[in-house]
């Protein structure tokens, strides 16, 4: 349960302002087109918007790194699967190393809830919070790299 609590933080972090940089792009497929549809109904002004992408950018370039040490340990993780006789000890180990970025994932997360709290109105801000995220679109776990979703295995 606690991991699924944590998998859904990550999910609603990377998707809170993710969608600004897509709604803000000139992407017309499919997938964007409910998030599109969202970022709308918060009418953000010009300036919300050059913000909020701005942060996006700060925001991923700064997730990137722990990203890649998670596929890092995942790796690990299978690796010692696949051996004859895996070692207990090391895949706890990988696991604690899994939950520290997992925690500093959300650390990040509510870092970056709170800059995006300071650009948009209160009521801006509860509606974007209030956005049912898991359905803005397939496969949401997918594009972010997330659980389930890593971008090497396609």
């Amino acid at each position: 349960m606690k991991n699924k609590l944590i998998v859904l933080a990550i999910a609603g972090w990377a998707l809170t302002i993710s969608p600004f940089m897509a709604w803000a792009g000139n992407d017309d497929s499919a997938q964007y087109l409910p998030i599109k549809k969202k970022m709308a109904e918060l009418n953000l002004t010009a300036d919300q918007q050059g913000k909020l992408i701005a942060l996006d950018k700060e925001k991923n370039a700064g997730a990137k790194p722990l990203f890649d040490q998670m596929k890092a340990i995942r790796d690990k993780m299978k690796t010692e699967l696949l051996k004859s006789e895996p070692s207990k000890p090391a895949l706890d180990n990988f696991a604690s190393q899994l939950g520290d970025l997992h925690k500093q994932l959300v650390r990040n997360m509510n870092e970056n809830l709170l800059k995006v709290k300071s650009i948009l109105t209160a009521e801006q801000f509860s509606k974007l919070v209030n956005f049912d995220w898991m359905r803005s679109g397939p496969g949401m776990h997918h594009r972010m790299g997330g659980p389930g979703g890593d971008k090497d295995s396609e």
